[in-house]
């Protein structure tokens, strides 16, 4: 009788964190895009635009960043 080692990994990798925030942060960029859309056609005053655009630049930061970040060095 053979006994299975269960600390062996599975062929099914799990989710990084990474991934997970990296999904999140482009959902936002992308909901955001859409609000400053629908205020541009409602002829909304300028805060949400704003609020949009804040938002937008800074999920893209965040993106950028953590993409510099793992780039190998040069």
């Amino acid at each position: 009788m053979t006994m299975t080692n269960s600390s062996q990994p599975n062929d099914t990798s799990p989710v990084s964190r990474g991934h997970i925030a990296r999904t999140l942060l482009w959902t936002l960029v992308v909901i955001s895009a859409i609000a400053n859309m629908v205020a541009s056609f409602v002829g909304d005053s300028t805060w949400p635009h704003v609020v949009c655009g804040a938002v937008s630049v800074l999920c893209v930061g965040v993106l950028v960043a953590g993409r510099l970040r793992k780039r190998p060095d040069q």
